[in-house]
């Protein structure tokens, strides 16, 4: 199961859709209740962030204990976010970060059984 964390992107529909078309299994939690979001059966995990906070590296390091891979998605990321997520890559499980709008390629190369379909080139997460 695929889990988005999100703090309530505007586009979040557009991803939820993305996953619905190619039968991924998913659920939508706010990053608030992360913690709780990240129990069961979880083997993905989508961070969707707007505004990157140091909050956000927090909970990304949190993550690490759950042994699952994270892809950070977040928009206009200011260069402390991105020194700092640079950092984060010596953490394996920190998969890549995308800035906003997502290429739907490289949204879909995180998922091997996806097909990226029609002429759609971005996705506007």
């Amino acid at each position: 199961m695929v889990v988005i964390l999100t703090d309530g992107s505007d586009k979040l529909e557009e991803i939820s859709n993305f996953l619905s078309t190619h039968g991924l299994e998913f659920r939508i939690v706010p990053i608030k209740e992360f913690k709780e979001g990240l129990k069961g059966n979880v083997e993905f995990v989508i961070y969707d962030t707007y505004n990157f906070t140091y909050k956000d590296v927090e909970n990304i390091k949190i993550t690490k204990e759950f042994n699952i891979p994270v892809l950070l998605i977040t928009a206009y990321p200011e260069q402390w976010a991105i020194e700092t997520i640079s950092k984060l890559w010596r953490y394996d499980f920190i998969k890549d970060y995308l800035v906003k709008p997502v290429d739907i390629k490289k949204l879909a190369a995180y998922f091997p059984t996806c097909k990226t379909g029609g002429d759609a080139e971005t996705i506007r997460i």
